[in-house]
């Protein structure tokens, strides 16, 4: 189960490190769509646009190398929730707009698909909490280098 779980950590980290260097590129075109979803205060949406690409890029980092694989997860399904929120208010809504999920790298319309495949992130991030054994993680190398 370990090497299991080990692989849906790495798909985890490749995902939100994409995703978060993609914005961090783009900051504008990020800051851009993320206005365009039309839910925050105009006030915070430039530090709302600073501060998550660089979130999910720590976050991603945290889960593939297994530092405090927990709660990244835990903030990585929050995140999730958020993402998934915002899409359904503005697929209701009947907005037309780039979903700013990977910034300009892969510009996508809003749809009910990107929904379900943050529910299938959420699924794996669960699975990540609760099946993985931590035995593979940076926490245990650092426990593992005092103790020797």
């Amino acid at each position: 189960m370990s090497v299991f779980i080990l692989v849906l950590r790495f798909f985890i980290a490749y995902i939100f490190i994409v995703s978060g260097y993609s914005k961090l590129k783009d900051l504008n075109i990020f800051t851009q769509a993320v206005d365009s979803y039309r839910i925050l205060p105009q006030i915070i949406i430039r530090p709302f646009s600073l501060a998550l690409p660089w979130f999910e890029l720590l976050l991603g980092i945290a889960v593939g190398i297994g530092l405090y694989v927990r709660v990244s997860s835990v903030m990585l399904v929050l995140l999730l929730c958020m993402f998934a929120i915002a899409l359904s208010i503005n697929i209701f809504r009947g907005r037309n707009i780039d979903c700013g999920c990977f910034g300009k790298k892969r510009p996508q319309k809003i749809n009910w698909n990107l929904v379900a495949r943050d529910g299938i992130l959420i699924f794996i991030l669960v699975a990540i909490y609760f099946l993985d054994d931590r035995s593979i993680t940076v926490n245990n190398l650092i426990s593992f280098i005092n103790l020797s």
